[in-house]
């Protein structure tokens, strides 16, 4: 299948990783251009200048061919998230959900539950994933050294924020403690 143009719903609290995922993953890896990505936490790939974000959003949902919900925490907490994803489900189009490294697969809404998801710091995954929206012949060599460079980059990226976020759990619980 091609695909013409992938609008990436995500959170933009995930900016960090989700610009290493367009940039390796999309860009160089896949052949995409940068026109045919819909990202709205990058200037390039996103929202005009004296455009509506709501319109914007729907608009490129409705034309894109793929939509891939990048899903994170932040992401099932955001009010235009889940729209996205419910717009792209009301809309019938093709998805693939995509999760963050420190998201289990029960953080999966149930839009999107029962299809297969992917995590995105597995390289199984990822050649399973350019496997099927790749524009362009993959040079094997050229594709691992780009897969290991963005897998290390999950982990650079997402483990500060996992390990905050475990501390402010385990500080929950101890003062929930009852004796």
């Amino acid at each position: 299948t091609y695909y013409n143009k992938i609008f990436i719903s995500h959170s933009s609290e995930n900016k960090l990783l989700i610009d290493e995922f367009v940039d390796k993953i999309l860009r160089l890896s896949c052949g995409f251009n940068t026109s045919d990505i819909i990202y709205t936490s990058r200037q390039t790939t996103g929202v005009g200048l004296g455009d509506g974000i709501p319109q914007f959003i729907k608009d490129n949902i409705k034309t894109s061919s793929l939509v891939l919900f990048i899903i994170s925490s932040d992401y099932r907490q955001s009010e235009v998230c889940l729209n996205e994803m419910g717009a792209a489900w009301a809309l019938d189009k093709k998805t693939i959900s995509i999760l963050l490294p420190c998201v289990s697969f029960n953080c999966l809404g149930w839009l999107t539950s029962l299809d297969k998801a992917i995590k995105i710091n597995d390289s199984e995954s990822l050649d399973k994933l350019v496997s099927m929206i790749s524009r362009k012949e993959l040079d094997i060599a050229d594709w691992n050294r780009q897969k290991e460079s963005f897998i290390s980059k999950c982990y650079e990226i997402q483990i500060p924020q996992t390990k905050e976020k475990g501390r402010i759990e385990k500080h929950k619980s101890i003062n929930n403690l009852k004796i």
